[in-house]
This record gives C-alpha cells, structure tokens and sequence, in this order.
C-alpha cells in the first residue's frame, strides 16, 4: 500500500457535503433561535418548535434539487425520529441516491447522558430503523451535539458501522482502532450554517471560500467538511449562498466532491489516514 496520503485519481481537495437533518423531543426545540427575545424558563416555545421542523417540510426538499442540480451526492445526518414525522424525506434522501448517517434519535437525546448499555441500545435503534425504512442501514455515526463519550467510539465499530464523524482534534480522516475492530474517524467543521443565525449568510460564503483558497494553494491533499443544516441551511437565504460556494469550488477540476462513506472506503483500500501534520507539510527553517 501507498503509505503517502492521496485522494483518488490525484484530487488535490476533497470536499464532503452534510446535511443535518434534525428534529427535537415532543414539545422540546433547539437551545438556538433566529428570535433576539427568548421566553422564561418552562414555557413551551411553540414558535421555535415549528421553526425547528421546517427541515422536514420544506429544507430537506431544496437541499436535494440544489446538490441534483450540481449532481453532487451529500450525507444527509438524520435524526430517527425524522421518520416518525416525516417519512416521505427520508426516504428522498435514499431515493435521490444520497446516504443517511445515523445522528441519535432526537437532538437533545444525547449520548452524554446515557450509560453504556442506553447509549449501545440507542446506537442499534437506530441503525434499525433506517435499515427498516429505506432498506439501506446506515454506515457512519455523529452524535447530536457531539456530546459523546469514552464508550461510543467503541459501541459504533461493535454495531458494524464504518465511519465517526464527531472529531475535532485532526483534519484528515485516520484510522481508529477501538477493541471492535476498526472506525473511520472523519473531522468535522467548526464552522456550520448555524454560526450566521443572527447574521449575514454571506458569512458563511466568505468562511468556506477562505478555507478553500488556503487549503488549495497551500496544503495539497486536505479535506472540507461542509456542514449545513435542513432547518436553518434549507431556507432559501441559505440555500443561495450553499449554491454560491457550490459553483466556485465546482470551477476547479482537481476537486473531489464525495460522501463520509466513500472517504471511510477510500482510507480503508489505502491503508491508513493523514499523517502528522510536518510530515505532510515540512517547515522552512528560518536563517
């Protein structure tokens, strides 16, 4: 096996799209809101449960026709409650040829509170009910809110599943060797949709072209994890900038546009992940 790092047919930039597709326990909504003025303590927000399932009614549909459109295939992060309250999404997303990550039952679910055996019992529920909706089981985790713990790695590999997409301490995926066997930890962004809720979305132009330029020029064999999400990335001023980035990372054919699960295939037939950070990009002593 190679032991140089590289993506296929020799992209200089892989670029991997997820869609958060998220939904929040009965009567409960995120901690966030577009609102500046929030309510007291134990009164039911209905106006941002409401906003909160605007993925499912509407985002979910323009994420779709926008990456159709680019014909790019994303990893749509699905909460399973989402099938309960909305089915017909779901099952687009399979249909329109795009993959469904497991992402928790509900997003304040999380796994941070569970023991050991709820989190392992949560983690197959799951996988569960995507492979008896859509017929497909999923083949990546991320935890809602990231709030894993020290056993979940660990209960994801003992559930079959190949990817683990809540890291934050690397950029390029890597091995992950946990007693189950092995994981394809993939990073994640820190930067989402979410950071613009009470700014401009151009904000969010400006981050991802930025990144893009730099890693482009300086740092040849990287990867962008592209985070938006359906209730919040799927409305239309959203959506137009997701567009806006599409096409000017698009202008470049060294570009790979590519899912977590064909990232974890690729690591997996190469034989091992990005290596430390100098030994991909030596630095030039200083006279």
């Amino acid at each position: 096996m190679d032991k140089q790092f590289h993506w296929p047919h020799g992209k200089r930039l892989a670029v991997s799209i997820l869609a958060m597709f998220e939904v929040w326990s009965e009567g409960n909504s995120p901690q966030y809101s577009v609102q500046t003025t929030g309510l007291r303590a134990g009164t039911t927000d209905h106006s941002n449960i409401r906003w909160s399932q605007y993925g499912g009614e509407v985002g979910v549909y323009r994420i779709l026709k926008t990456l159709g459109d680019f014909g790019l295939r994303g990893t749509f992060c699905t909460s399973a409650r989402c099938i309960e309250l909305f089915p017909a999404a779901v099952s687009k997303i399979v249909h329109y040829g795009h993959e469904i990550g497991a992402h928790g039952y509900t997003q304040d679910g999380l796994l941070a509170y569970l023991t050991p055996q709820e989190q392992k019992k949560l983690i197959r529920d799951n996988v569960s009910a995507f492979e008896t909706h859509t017929g497909r089981r999923p083949r990546g985790w991320i935890s809602p809110v990231l709030a894993w713990t020290p056993e979940t790695f660990d209960l994801v590999a003992a559930e079959g599943l190949e990817w683990y997409g809540d890291l934050n301490n690397f950029d390029l995926p890597r091995i992950l060797k946990v007693p189950s066997g092995e994981l394809v930890g993939i990073p994640v962004t820190e930067f989402s949709d979410l950071r613009v809720l009470r700014s401009s979305p151009r904000d969010f132009f400006d981050f991802y072209k930025d990144v893009f330029d730099y890693l482009y020029v300086n740092e040849p064999v990287s990867n962008i994890t592209f985070v938006t999400h359906c209730h919040w990335g799927g409305r239309p001023a959203l959506v137009s900038v997701l567009r806006q980035v599409l096409e000017y990372m698009s202008r470049f054919p060294d570009v790979w546009f590519t899912t977590h699960t064909e990232i974890a295939e690729w690591v997996r037939k190469l034989g091992h992940g990005g290596g430390p950070y100098l030994d991909r990009h030596p630095v030039k002593p200083v006279a």
